[in-house]
């Protein structure tokens, strides 16, 4: 099993250049960075097929949906328990192309990118839909 840990560098006040955001603390009510970071990383098994289409302006976009499996052990029983998550992931303009040929139903895929949320109205109600813009992925197996 391999674990990535993601260290964000950037000057802050106070901080040193190039201080690990991990090691980052307030001191004495001090507000030592303002910085969000909006990155997510998964990894998982492919539901579908990858949909290839281009927009109005002529930008490809690859779209598929990634099911990824969260665990915990239920304090009660003591038993694993799992909890299916399911992401749809965007690929745009000249690595959709790539994508539309690589990414297939079944096969485990780690993508890397950007959480967005949308919204829309239907009957008079607000949905919100929440997907990851992909800046990277490797397509693993088969």
């Amino acid at each position: 099993m391999h674990y990535f840990i993601q260290f964000a560098l950037f000057a802050c006040k106070n901080v040193p250049l190039g201080y690990p955001a991990l090691h980052l603390r307030k001191r004495r009510g001090e507000r030592v960075c303002d910085m969000d970071i909006n990155r997510v990383m998964l990894t998982g098994n492919v539901l579908s097929d990858s949909t290839l289409s281009t927009t109005g302006n002529g930008i490809d976009v690859c779209d598929f949906r990634v099911c990824v499996n969260n665990q915990k052990r239920n304090p009660v029983t003591g038993k694993w328990e799992s909890n299916l998550v399911m992401v749809s992931c965007f690929v745009y303009g000249n690595a959709a192309s790539i994508a539309g040929k690589q990414i297939q139903k079944g096969r485990r895929i780690s993508v890397g990118g950007r959480l967005y949320t949308s919204s829309s109205q239907q009957d008079g109600k607000y949905q919100y839909h929440t997907h990851v813009d992909v800046d990277t992925f490797d397509v693993y197996g088969r």
